[in-house]
């Protein structure tokens, strides 16, 4: 069985650009929670599992990738959008790679609210799950 998303949790280092993804969101009813770095998301979903976390790649301490791997480990079939501008410093597209480690959607930055709304929709469309792992998170 499978519910609409309704608790997402956002990790993203950019503390302004989580706030508005998060005021924006709760303001279409969801409830919203941000963390700054992977190691702040596992220490979150061991207290509480969201129905969809939005991982940025870059970010100090644990990465967006590192995050990936270790929720999908923890959490096989926790829904993940994985979000990157890129990096001044590495021409490369890491998106391709977070699809491949598990994140089930994509989004290049900067992105417009509607097209956000819009992998929400498909994910709500290809149903959820968010069955934990009895043994929970590990970092």
């Amino acid at each position: 069985m499978s519910y609409p998303i309704c608790k997402i949790l956002i990790v993203e280092d950019e503390v302004l650009l989580a706030d508005l993804q998060k005021l924006q969101l709760e303001r279409l009813g969801y409830s919203v929670k941000t963390v700054p770095n992977g190691r702040a998301a596992m220490m979150s979903l061991a207290v509480e599992v969201p129905d969809l976390i939005i991982v940025d790649i870059f970010m100090e301490d644990v990465d967006g990738l590192e995050t990936i791997t270790m929720v999908k480990q923890a959490y096989p079939h926790l829904k993940i959008i994985a979000t990157s501008g890129g990096h001044l410093a590495v021409k490369m597209d890491f998106l391709p790679v977070a699809k491949a480690l598990g994140a089930d959607l994509v989004l290049p930055k900067p992105a417009e609210l509607d097209t956000l709304l819009g992998l929400i929709a498909k994910l709500n469309s290809t149903g959820l799950g968010n069955t934990p792992n009895p043994n929970g998170p590990r970092l």
